[in-house]
């Protein structure tokens, strides 16, 4: 499981916050999904890109934390190869394209 890890300052509120922004490829494992949910509980605002991440019976990712929105491809037939984890203090600044997203991209 290959992690990579840049930390960026961006203002938020008139205030700077750090950003990391991970890299993850999970490899469809549950282990490497648990041992990235136990190394972001203390960050703040985390932006994590991952790569074949781990998915259950029904092709949902799990929820890693309650902080946490993932973003995948809308798909039911298979499971996403591709997903992004983004921090609360993201949600209002994300947005999703539908039309650029596949399995592979989103």
């Amino acid at each position: 499981h290959a992690r990579n890890e840049k930390v960026v300052k961006e203002p938020i509120d008139d205030h700077l916050i750090p950003i990391s922004m991970i890299y993850t490829n999970q490899q469809h494992k549950k282990a490497a999904l648990t041992t990235l949910s136990a190394n972001i509980i203390n960050n703040h605002a985390p932006i994590i890109f991952i790569c074949e991440p781990y998915c259950d019976k029904n092709n949902t990712i799990p929820n890693i934390h309650k902080d946490i929105l993932i973003i995948k491809p809308e798909t039911t037939e298979h499971n996403p190869r591709v997903a992004i984890a983004l921090h609360k203090n993201h949600f209002s600044k994300a947005i999703t394209l539908q039309e650029f997203t596949t399995r592979d991209s989103i």
